[in-house]
């Protein structure tokens, strides 16, 4: 009888590992969170913490569910806690290989003892086995086999009998959605993560890099890293109205302000880039329940790595590249360590990156090429401390840092062609952008026996600095005959806390509770100054053309609960509620009684302020959803869910409400999630509908004042699809679309839009396909190649009837785009050397628009990479 058998490898190990290094690692306490779910994907989760092989039979673990295993365990304990009530035991073959067989077998659960070189002996033959040998000597012939198994500890060794010796499996991929740890395929929400693997493939920096390759995200850059707005499932009104729609979170500590005061469309996020950056999860519809405020269209979350107790680690590595027609090279340099200076209790890590990237802008005004060159810096270190099984600690301090003297921007005609040329702006002043982001936070965890305790606690620091050239509209250069730099600046201080308790995840009523509380400091600069453009001195006539000082504050108090209720071991049901609180307030200085200052508004110039606004709401948003697996790794799901963005004050604006509410939406989703053919094929789709209330955009007073309301109403609904399929052991090719019609549902007439127009910045057509293969090419080397293709349907920037700014309107009808990203390299697991290449087919698209200038996405960018691990 042939056997069937499916091997898991999911880390790398060190050629010669010796059993007493086994010995101790089997006493190594690590923290455990595999919840309850098919035995064979919880095996696979263990395997690749713990740096095992596991070989099981597929008509055993076929089938099996698991409880899970919660806490904190030595690889035995877990495997126990796995196995619990499946009537299967498991025995260590060698030093780093683990057999899972019926208990019926009398095998015995050791491990190898300490100082033992050998593998512990084999069971004898059972008499019950056919086909000549022992039942485990057939087990070892058929792990043996070419093609079905690989042994990570052996690697170098076996390469060139076995060369194709990776699973043909699509891997598992663990997120934190629901502020726990699971298998993506578990999670009843749509949910994507790109990782840092690829990320380095493609030598990837900024969010608007990768974004197209993620379903339904779209982040329009203006030509600077931290200067984006960012859209899931086209929830926006574009960079002009309101404050963000979209959630950013770094770990489990929200970043970016929630008020609308601060330029929250434009300035949506920060481009991180730390060297530890582990993956970074995008969640698609609204998060109102366990994130909160302004989490609508969802959310986008970096997580980073933890430090490793078990280990001492370091890597490196260096970049060069070019940019078509750009002036200069392009580098970049990075660093990690991590220390342990006590094994199993304490860490250490510490990380740092650099990157120059140069420019591809010509300023006809001087003729100097490559104006928007500029810099990116991050540096993180974390510390990870567990003084007892029940007890640990993360803190970490990040820093990023991004320094460009001018953006990527160029001017464009009411057409939409380029003004003084492709590639070219006049600049007569510096339009730069300068941003510093800090986040200092610890999270501590406590294991009760009936529930783990999470106290997050968070701290987030940005600032940046915007100075502009004005005298590109022709009310300053023409009809004032001045020069007219400008400046925007923004300071943010933002304090965090949420404490939540958590049941643990092998129970048959699973919940969460939580508390959360922000306060967030804001501070708005805006400037145009008024210069003679013979002497540079400054215009008295004129001066100051705009001057404004905002400060505001934010506070918010939460409290939600989640709940899953498992009717069967194949079908759950989960419900949520988080009540929300908000006080905020903002005052205004240098302004005139129409709401700014300076000549532009009224030739107001002295000085004065406005009373201090104060306004306030609440909002109750809730989550159901309902999963069933109708196969091992296969489920369909249901969900429903709501999301809102915090209301604001008019700040006195003569003529309009005081305040005006939160905009809420609903979201309704149908999906299936599935692996198919022992998990060679990935297919994941779902259908949402959208309803979007009271949107917050601009209304006029009968004075013709603009202030914000309530002011319509709009859908948005749509399919999305994701799938991938492992052709080979090495090579895997993946798929995804999306269609997204969101439009308006009523009139919006201060903002140009009508009922039917679509919303702004939110593409119809979406899609990526992506192909990865990794072949060995010697016992030592392996071959390792990628593509991503990806493209970006038509879009528009504004309402039709939009504008507002002096130059003209804001609307301009951005046409479809599709680039293409390459890299190939070669590795021996300690060396890897690649080369890259993204938007290698040269495309020129135009990201952003805010009359009269476009954010332009980087010409072709070539380079070569090199990293070590040690």
């Amino acid at each position: 009888m042939r056997l069937s058998v499916e091997v898991t490898v999911l880390s790398l190990s060190i050629v010669g590992i010796s059993a007493a290094q086994h010995a101790d690692a089997a006493m190594t306490r690590k923290p455990t969170n595999i919840p309850a779910q098919p035995l064979g994907a919880a095996l696979e989760v263990l395997a690749k913490e713990r740096d095992l092989q596991v070989i099981y039979r597929s008509d055993l673990v076929g089938g099996l569910q698991t409880a899970g295993a919660v806490g904190v365990f030595t690889p035995e304990q877990a495997l126990g806690k796995l196995l619990a009530g499946t009537g299967l035991t498991y025995r260590y073959l060698n030093e780093t290989t683990v057999t899972i067989a019926p208990v019926a077998t009398g095998l015995p659960t050791a491990a190898p003892a300490a100082g033992s070189t050998t593998p512990p002996s084999l069971p004898a033959d059972n008499g019950n086995q056919k086909g000549g040998g022992s039942f485990w000597d057939r087990f070892l012939l058929a792990q043996a086999t070419p093609g079905q198994t690989a042994n990570s500890a052996s690697r170098e060794k076996s390469i060139e009998q076995a060369p194709e010796t990776k699973p043909v499996q699509i891997e598992e991929i663990i997120v934190t959605a629901q502020k726990k740890a699971e298998n993506i395929q578990n999670v009843p929400l749509a949910v994507s993560t790109i990782s840092s693997e690829t990320f380095s493939k493609f030598n990837y920096t900024q969010l608007s890099d990768f974004a197209a390759t993620i379903p339904g995200l779209q982040v329009e850059s203006g030509g600077a890293p931290g200067y984006m707005t960012i859209t899931l499932r086209g929830i926006t009104t574009g960079n002009l109205y309101g404050s963000t729609t979209t959630a950013m979170y770094v770990d489990d500590v929200p970043v970016g302000p929630s008020a609308s005061y601060a330029y929250g469309a434009s300035y949506d996020g920060i481009d991180l880039l730390p060297y530890d950056l582990d993956h970074v999860e995008v969640l698609r519809g609204p998060q109102g329940t366990l994130y909160g405020a302004s989490s609508m269209g969802g959310l986008v979350k970096y997580v980073l790595s933890t430090p490793d107790l078990t280990k001492n680690s370091f890597r490196g590595g260096a970049d060069l590249s070019g940019i078509d027609g750009g002036s200069g090279t392009g580098y970049g340099f990075r660093a990690y360590a991590n220390v342990a200076p006590i094994p199993n209790e304490l860490a250490i890590s510490v990380s740092g990156a650099h990157t120059y990237t140069p420019g591809f802008i010509t300023n006809v005004a001087d003729g100097q090429k490559g104006i928007n060159h500029g810099t990116q810096d991050g540096a993180r270190a974390a510390l990870f401390w567990q003084p007892s099984d029940q007890l640990s600690l993360r803190l970490t301090a990040l820093i990023n840092h991004s320094d460009f003297d001018f953006i990527g921007e160029i001017p464009l005609t009411l057409s939409g062609q380029p003004s003084v040329g492709p590639l070219a702006a006049r600049w007569l002043s510096p339009t730069a952008l300068k941003v510093q982001d800090r986040l200092y936070s610890a999270n501590i965890t406590y294991e009760f026996a009936w529930a783990t305790l999470t106290a997050v606690t968070g701290y987030f620091d940005a600032n940046s600095d915007a100075p502009t050239d004005a005298t590109i509209y022709p009310f300053f250069s023409t009809v004032l005959g001045i020069l007219a730099p400008s400046v925007d600046e923004l300071n943010l201080k933002k304090f965090s806390q949420e404490l939540r308790l958590s049941s643990p995840a092998n129970k048959k009523v699973q919940w969460t509770l939580g508390g959360f509380f922000t306060r967030e400091q804001a501070a708005l600069f805006e400037n145009i100054h008024a210069l003679n453009p013979a002497t540079g001195q400054v215009n008295p006539q004129y001066e100051p053309i705009d001057d404004v000082r905002r400060p505001s504050t934010f506070k918010e108090a939460a409290a939600y609960a989640n709940a899953t209720y498992e009717f069967t071991q194949h079908w759950d049901i989960s419900a949520g509620v988080r009540y929300s609180h908000n006080a905020q307030s903002v005052s205004t200085y240098g302004v005139g009684a129409n709401g700014s200052g300076g000549y532009l508004f009224g030739g107001v110039a002295t000085p004065f302020s406005t009373p201090v606004f104060r306004s306030s709401d609440s909002t109750t948003t809730y989550s159901i959803s309902s999963r069933y697996h109708f196969q091992p790794n296969a489920m369909v799901y249901a969900r429903v869910a709501t999301g809102y963005r915090p209301g604001g004050s008019n700040s006195g604006v003569p003529g309009a409400p005081p305040t005006f509410e939160p905009d809420t939406l609903t979201n309704y989703e149908l999906g299936v999630k599935s692996e198919l053919l022992d998990k060679r094929i990935l297919i994941n789709a779902d259908a949402f509908y959208i309803d979007w209330q009271k949107i917050q955009l601009g209304e006029y007073t009968p004075s013709h004042l603009i202030f914000t309301g309530n002011a319509a109403t709009a859908v948005s609904y749509g399919v999305e699809l994701t799938t991938q399929y492992a052709l080979t052991p090495g090579l895997r090719f993946g798929v995804n679309a999306v269609y997204d019609n969101a439009k308006l549902t009523g009139d919006a007439p201060a903002v140009g839009g009508a009922d039917g127009n679509r919303l702004p910045l939110s593409p119809q057509w979406s899609g990526a396909v992506s192909v990865d293969w990794n072949h060995p090419v010697t016992a030592a080397y392996s071959l390792t190649t990628g593509v991503i293709w990806r493209y970006v349907g038509d879009r528009i920037t504004d309402f039709p009837g939009g504008g507002g700014i002096p130059g003209g309107s804001n609307y301009l009808h951005l046409p479809s785009y599709n680039t293409a990203d390459l890299s190939a390299g070669v590795t021996n697991g300690t060396w890897t050397a690649r080369l890259f290449g993204r938007n290698v087919t040269n495309e020129t698209a135009y990201l952003r628009y805010y009359a009269p200038l476009a954010g332009v996405m980087e010409p072709r960018v070539v380079g070569l990479s090199v990293d070590v691990v040690f």
